[in-house]
């Protein structure tokens, strides 16, 4: 089983995925609420289900995903959306030069320590825009506790 093919392959259920859309929704929403009027470059960490890339090609952004698991983006690729395949960090060649807006959702509590979490965090603000926004969710380890 390669990366993260349990993640791809689980089950979905109704409320959780409207659940997810929600908040995904909610916090797209807000990081474009707060990004230069002019943005349109877009990178995600972790695309997941493809819920930020759908609502940035409905919006015509210009959309990239960083995706370490080969299904994921196999699925993702094929619902049209652009994926480069990789680990981070460090972030994977290629990429443009300079991002308006980036999102790194439920990502970075899969990091190895907070070394590599300070290395990504520093490669990313070099790929954004002098204005850029970077949206970040993580769990809330006060109410998760041992669960976490």
């Amino acid at each position: 089983m390669g990366f993260y093919d349990h993640y791809a392959e689980r089950k979905r259920y109704g409320l959780g995925i409207r659940l997810k859309k929600y908040q995904a929704k909610r916090i797209f929403s807000s990081a474009l609420f707060h990004a230069k009027k002019d943005s349109n470059a877009v990178l995600e960490i972790g695309p997941g289900d493809g819920y930020i890339a759908g609502y940035s090609l409905d919006k015509k952004l210009n959309y990239t995903g960083i995706e370490a698991s080969v299904t994921v983006a196999d699925r993702l690729r094929e619902l049209g959306y652009t994926i480069v395949n990789g680990f981070v960090p460090p972030l994977p060649d290629g990429l443009s030069e300079h991002y308006d807006v980036c999102f790194m959702l439920h990502v970075m509590e899969h990091l190895n320590s907070m070394d590599e979490a300070a290395k990504l965090l520093k490669e990313l603000k070099t790929k954004l825009s002098p204005e850029g926004i970077f949206a970040v969710a993580v769990p809330d380890f006060m109410y998760w506790k041992s669960d976490f």
